[in-house]
């Protein structure tokens, strides 16, 4: 059924229910009416005659504001907290008089246990807290609030216009000038004979005020700037320049296929996989400088997610917590688990800038990056990142990094291909670069 048909019918429901209960309530129509005044006086007592009213607010709710479900909630907390409040209070008060006049059966189990166990004194202030808590949630209206909109109320009713506020663009008036009052002098404490003969009237200097401040200069117009700019014509460098040899730089060790750190982590994948009941097994390995990739190929009817939840469990049983699992690797059918290696490699400058991916392309502004998770060399065109950001925590190697850009440039590109404007606030870590004749 359609949401909107629930809440009509609910609303009409709630309706119907106020009709019901005003008809046996408040008139007794018929036998079925005092059968059901009985009914309502039993259980709520006083409070039946209030019954018809909040059924019919709440049916109004309901079909005025279908979409005011947070709000009806709030109102079905508060009313009945109210009522509960204001039924046991009606009973502890009322407690000489017969039943059909006190709270009904609510207000009995509600305010007899609490009359009985802390005396009417102190149940009666308990059950108002409960109805005013009540009454602030129906209300919508936080305790601290209370004064505010008492004084709102008091304001209304004596027809009372709070001064308005001043806008905030409006100047302030202007401050008077303040006026150092000087010493005061006792009249009468001396007598003209007694004045001494070499007293001179106090002179006092006017005080210089400020000039008014010069209204500012307006702006010159604007002039665009010229198409064709001169350029700053470069002076070749002396006696030519001759690029490094390609074995200036040392080469590194040459690279692992497999070492027993990779024969201890298969190890332990495959005991973890055992351990928990997958149906899988590791198949092989890329090795990197510092990551290794596992290839683990699942059985029929295996998620991927059985995988995916061991994680933590592989990285306790590879004791390394930078694991990451990549399902599928690009162009496998099997499962990634990409995991740290203990027996790191040092990647050597020279030995990318001499590979094939370096020397089969020609560009400038080429620079050596590193190796891949595969073991593959990976260099960058910067030409086509002209704004570069190097950012890492204190020993993650920034000043690696850039000293490796530097050095990518200088053995491939001549100062007629290639310039530099090098900025080293700190003075430290580009001295050596001071006299290379790429720099203008």
């Amino acid at each position: 059924m359609d949401p909107a048909h629930r809440r009509d019918g609910l609303g009409l429901l709630l309706l119907a229910g106020a009709l019901v209960s005003a008809g046996g309530a408040w008139w007794q129509a018929g036998g079925a009416g005092e059968q059901v005044d009985e009914l309502l006086t039993a259980i709520l007592g006083k409070g039946a005659l209030l019954l018809p009213v909040l059924l019919a607010y709440g049916a109004w709710r309901v079909l005025r504001h279908p979409d005011g479900t947070g709000a009806s909630g709030r109102l079905v907390i508060g009313w009945g907290a109210l009522a509960l409040g204001a039924l046991g209070v009606v009973h502890v008060v009322k407690g000489d008089i017969p039943g059909d006049e006190k709270g009904g059966l609510v207000g009995f189990l509600l305010g007899s246990p609490l009359e009985q166990g802390l005396t009417a004194w102190l149940a009666v202030p308990v059950l108002v807290l409960l109805a005013v808590f009540g009454l602030l949630v129906v209300t919508a209206t936080p305790i601290h609030q209370v004064p505010d909109g008492l004084r709102a109320l008091r304001d209304k009713a004596l027809r009372r216009t709070p001064p308005p506020a001043p806008a905030a663009d409006e100047p302030l008036p202007p401050l008077e000038p303040l006026r150092r009052r000087g010493p005061r002098r006792r009249v009468g404490a001396l007598s003209p004979q007694d004045a001494p003969e070499d007293a001179s009237p106090v002179v006092v200097e006017p005080v210089a005020l400020a000039p008014d401040p010069e209204p500012a200069p307006e702006p010159k117009p604007f002039q665009p700037l010229p198409k064709t700019v001169e350029q700053l014509q470069l002076a070749p460098p002396e006696g030519g320049y001759q690029l490094p040899p390609p074995d200036l730089l040392a080469a590194g060790t040459p690279p692992k296929k497999r070492s027993a750190v990779n024969d201890e982590v298969i190890a332990a994948l495959t005991g973890v996989l055992e351990d928990f009941q997958v149906d899988a097994t590791v198949t092989g390995f890329s090795r990197g400088p510092t990551v290794t990739r596992y290839e683990v190929e699942l059985g029929p009817a295996v998620k991927v997610e059985r995988i995916i939840q061991l994680s933590r469990n592989i990285a306790y049983a590879v004791k390394s917590p930078d694991v990451r699992i990549l399902s599928p690797i690009p162009g496998k059918s099997a499962v990634g688990i990409e995991i740290p290696n203990t027996d790191r490699e040092n990647v050597s400058l020279g030995d990318i800038l001499r590979s094939s991916v370096a020397t089969n392309d020609h560009h400038p502004m080429l620079v050596a990056l590193g190796k891949d998770i595969e073991g593959g060399f990976v260099c960058a065109n910067i030409a086509k990142t002209p704004h570069i950001l190097i950012a890492g925590a204190t020993g993650a190697g920034k000043s690696v990094c850039i000293n490796s850009l530097l050095v990518s440039i200088l053995t491939r590109a001549t100062p007629d291909e290639v310039r530099m404007v090098l900025i080293d606030p700190k003075r430290v870590e580009m001295t050596a670069y001071e006299g290379i004749p790429h720099l203008i």
